[in-house]
């Protein structure tokens, strides 16, 4: 169901135990086996620093720094299912309003916490545009991943499995009818609460 006062929640992607991303967002809906989420430009988030071949040797070894980090210059919303190692995300510019296009951040499942929700990256994406047409983004950064040992192969063939079955199924995916969502502009800048490095065991 809809929200139908929007609150702050926090999302996360977690890796072994510790938080490399972490962004607050607005929860927009909530069911049983989805929630969706929107970003809106501006918002305080804690990103990896470094550059990302970098990030992802850091993140290897333990030593990954994050630091905080304006959310950049568009509006996006997630539709996030419980259950299913995938989440779909809608952007526009937040300055023109421009449809940018359709995003499957590849994840593992959603998983509820006290602060909001947590998945973890897995790397390879799928990038849709606005005319349909689809293409992978970050092949090599798996491949890397693996390299590094934050994947392993059979992980990284499953991963791309996945996405292969969400191409398959994209037309019956989009539109999910958030496509014309925009924040409302009374809703104040998010920042990221004391607590958002807190892990629940």
């Amino acid at each position: 169901m809809h929200v139908a006062a929007p609150r702050s929640i926090l999302f996360r992607s977690v890796f072994r135990g510790r938080v490399i991303y972490a962004t607050p967002a607005w929860l927009l809906e909530e069911a049983a086996d989805h929630v969706v989420i929107g970003l809106v430009a501006g918002s305080e988030t804690a990103q990896l620093a470094d550059g990302r071949s970098v990030q992802l040797e850091r993140l290897a070894n333990g030593t990954e720094r994050l630091e905080p980090t304006p959310w950049h210059t568009t509006h996006c919303v997630w539709l996030m299912p419980f259950d299913v190692a995938y989440a779909i995300g809608h952007f526009w510019n937040a300055a023109t309003g421009e449809f940018l296009g359709h995003y499957v951040n590849l994840q593992a499942p959603l998983r509820r916490t006290t602060l909001g929700f947590d998945a973890m990256d897995h790397v390879l994406d799928i990038v849709v545009d606005a005319d349909g047409r689809w293409h992978w983004k970050d092949e090599d950064e798996l491949a890397e991943a693996v390299r590094l040992g934050i994947f392993s192969a059979d992980e990284a063939i499953a991963i791309r499995a996945e996405g292969e079955r969400v191409v398959a199924q994209l037309d019956d995916l989009l539109p999910t009818g958030w496509e014309t969502w925009w924040p409302d502009p009374t809703w104040p800048t998010l920042r990221l609460p004391a607590d958002w490095r807190h892990v629940d065991r």
